[in-house]
């Protein structure tokens, strides 16, 4: 994806990566005692993160709307 941005000529503001490493990988063996307790901390993680470029962009509007300039 990062490739990808930067061959069109994007630069993103920031990145945040979520992840967590595997135990195993093989086909059919679903997921690890560690990465399955892992989950519902990482989709809170993300949620939070998502919830934060929102306020960022909704004060980015509010400021622009009472300065009539883009920030």
């Amino acid at each position: 994806m990062l490739a990808l941005i930067a061959r069109l000529g994007a630069e993103p503001a920031w990145i945040r990566i979520v992840g967590c490493e595997g135990a195993r990988f093989a086909a059919g063996t679903g997921l690890s005692g560690p990465v399955a307790a892992a989950v519902d901390g990482a989709v809170r993680l993300v949620q939070e993160l998502v919830s934060a470029v929102g306020a960022v962009r909704d004060d980015a509007a509010a400021e622009r709307a009472r300065t009539g300039r883009r920030t």
